[in-house]
């Protein structure tokens, strides 16, 4: 058995669910199988595969040029064309700062003017200079650094990158173990398990690891990421959800490892199912994420491995910032995921909506100071993506309710919500509100071609920053934010976050649904920091199939979602989350009590989740970590 350096223990004790119970659970459904590509699809591919045969610089380059150019076509103006035109002319190697501002609100034409600009220098994504190519500098500088350092290392940035984008065995055979074919058989099938390519690859290194190649009993293994400063998925802001999540992502190397490949042969697939998200706290840019990752169980078939069961622990600075439960993922052919029916409700969970509509709350008292706004535009979500963090951008878009926010909502590439549709405050089961959000999909979008190489598919921790953005605009909506001094969005300690996949967004012309149900508003009696949970449903709007979905008014929208989740192939959730949520922290204002005209009741933000109990996977779930989980040994 490989096992190099000292591997931290999780002291925690994982029931193992029964091969039967998991299969039942994680029967996999997805969209229709991907269209045939199109002749831009085929041209991108046809230059995908000249780029990593011949290794030509320049190649890799036109594709930057061509996503540049793509991205500049659907820019927005919220700035001054002759503010962007002045500092265009006045950037310079050292002012890339500077060229950013403008960047956040210019014109298309002078996006494209600066595209221009990058190319002619060898800019672009992936090439010479661009901000792509800068975070891979970093990496390397890092690795550098820590090689430096004498601590435990497996497998460098370079190593990792090697995975994801070339050949296995040079990578797998620097550390040979257990009995196997050779692991340049695995390079010769046309799909096998890969992490992220360099735009969504989140791992820094992997420094330990005790597993065994052919063996699949409980293994683990330990990753690090380096968070980029000022890096394209967070501008200098707090880094997101997905980049939090998704940097735990070598439970598919660690699989690998394990040989996975020598049974799927290239016919089966990874794709995740289930996982139990769980914050402490979040991370900052220029910090180090530690994880450690452990495989807990199999399910099996006919002596082939169908599935696993995977949980992981996040650390920064030594400190437990998410653990990560219940995961759960496994292995399908395309006829598997293309017979999938999406999230189908259980009579249990139909009888509680229909409890829940029967007796709504009153979202009254949680308008503290409504917008009133009743949707959101393309460029007004691009501007509080851009601009958020500037003075008088909030209030120019939701009103005088929002004057005094200053937050960056997101990274402009993180942008995960293009438009907000409805914003309907009694609306939802619970009757605290309903939203609809929608995200727009092209095949050239970057994160299809990144995740991964020749198995296109949406990440799911991407589709998961939306909802959080969603969440932040409501609570805005609605005045929460009055209640503190400033308006600094954390994830809620403690609270846990289940998510389910049962389809996979493949590429293709289309959007996503974001369906926002309000579960819990609220002023945390202990903290006095407004909080706001919330349940997600995502469906996928394939315009390519003739799918649409188009709903002005509120009954043509509740006539059309009463058709999901109820098994029928034309009307598919094909993700869902349970328990998104956000508070907003900041000092209290006056003595902590929402305004006298409004009776909001204080509570604690754990309330109806056990605080201080136990999670059913073993974890805990406590205000803050227990002691013998605050440190990394």
């Amino acid at each position: 058995m490989l096992n190099i350096g000292s591997q931290a223990t999780v002291k925690e004790k994982m029931p193992i669910p029964t091969i039967e119970q998991r299969i039942e659970s994680a029967k996999l459904e997805s969209e229709a199988a991907e269209k045939a590509a199109d002749k831009v699809e085929a041209a991108r591919l046809k230059l995908l595969q000249q780029a990593e045969m011949q290794r030509n610089e320049l190649l890799q380059c036109e594709l930057s040029e061509m996503r540049l150019a793509l991205a500049a076509a659907r820019a927005q103006a919220t700035l001054a064309t002759q503010l962007a035109e002045a500092a265009l002319g006045r950037r310079s190697a050292a002012s890339k700062s500077e060229n950013d501002e403008v960047l956040m609100g210019a014109r298309p034409e002078a996006i494209v003017a600066l595209a221009d600009q990058k190319v002619e220098s060898g800019g672009g994504f992936g090439c010479k200079g661009s901000l792509l190519t800068a975070e891979i500098d970093y990496q390397r500088a890092q690795a550098k650094k820590y090689a430096a350092s004498g601590k435990p290392l497996l497998w460098d940035f370079d190593d990792l990158l090697q995975y994801a984008e070339g050949d296995i065995a040079p990578v797998f055979d620097k550390f040979p173990s257990g009995s196997h074919p050779p692991w340049s058989l695995i390079d010769t099938y046309p799909r096998r398990v890969r992490l992220p390519q360099r735009e969504y690859l989140l791992c820094s290194r992997v420094t330990k690891m005790k597993a065994t190649t052919g063996v699949y009993e409980p293994c683990t293994m330990t990753t690090e990421y380096d968070l980029p400063i000022d890096g394209e998925l967070s501008e200098g802001g707090d880094v997101p959800w997905a980049v939090l999540v998704e940097s735990g992502q070598c439970d598919l190397m660690l699989i690998s490892y394990l040989g996975i490949d020598f049974q799927c042969k290239g016919a089966r697939v990874y794709r995740l199912l289930d996982t139990t998200l769980t914050f402490y706290g979040i991370a900052k840019e220029g910090q180090t994420l530690s994880y450690d990752i452990q495989i807990n169980s199999f399910a099996q078939q006919q002596g082939q491995v169908t599935m696993f069961f995977f949980s992981y622990n996040c650390y920064v600075d030594g400190k437990l910032l998410i653990e990560m439960r219940n995961g759960v993922a496994g292995f399908f052919t395309d006829k598997e995921l293309d017979e999938g029916k999406g999230i189908v409700w259980t009579g249990a969970e139909l009888k509680m909506m229909a409890k829940h509509r029967a007796n709504p709350k009153d979202s009254t008292p949680f308008m503290l100071a409504p917008s009133g706004k009743p949707n959101f535009t393309d460029v007004e979500m691009q501007k509080l993506s851009e601009a958020g963090h500037r003075p008088g951008t909030w209030e120019s878009v939701l009103g005088p309710s929002a004057a005094g926010v200053m937050h960056k909502l997101c990274a402009r590439k993180m942008l995960m919500i293009d438009r907000i549709t409805h914003i309907l405050p009694r609306g939802g089961a619970r009757g605290l509100g309903m939203l609809i959000g929608e995200k727009s999909l092209e095949r050239d979008h970057w994160y299809f071609p990144c995740h991964f190489k020749h198995d296109e598919v949406m990440a799911g921790s991407l589709v998961s920053d939306g909802c959080s953005q969603l969440l932040k605009v409501y609570m805005i909506w609605l005045g929460l934010h009055i209640t503190v001094d400033a308006v600094t969005f954390r994830p809620l300690n403690a609270q846990p976050n289940k998510v389910r996949c049962r389809g996979q967004i493949s590429p293709h012309k289309g959007k996503l649904v974001y369906w926002v149900e309000i579960t819990d508003l609220g002023i945390d009696k202990q903290t006095g920091y407004p909080f706001a949970k919330a349940d997600v449903n995502i469906i996928d709007i394939n315009y390519e199939a003739g799918q649409k979905f188009d709903h002005a008014d509120e009954g043509s929208l509740l006539a059309a979602l009463d058709k999901y989740g109820k098994g029928d192939m034309a009307h598919r959730i094909v993700v869902d989350f349970k328990g998104v949520a956000l508070q907003i922290e900041g000092n209290v204002v006056g003595n902590g009590t929402p305004p006298a005209t409004h009776s909001l009741q204080l509570q604690s933000a754990a309330e109806g989740h056990a605080a201080g109990g136990l999670h059913l996977s073993g974890g805990f779930r406590s205000a803050l970590p227990p002691k013998e989980f605050m440190r990394w040994n």
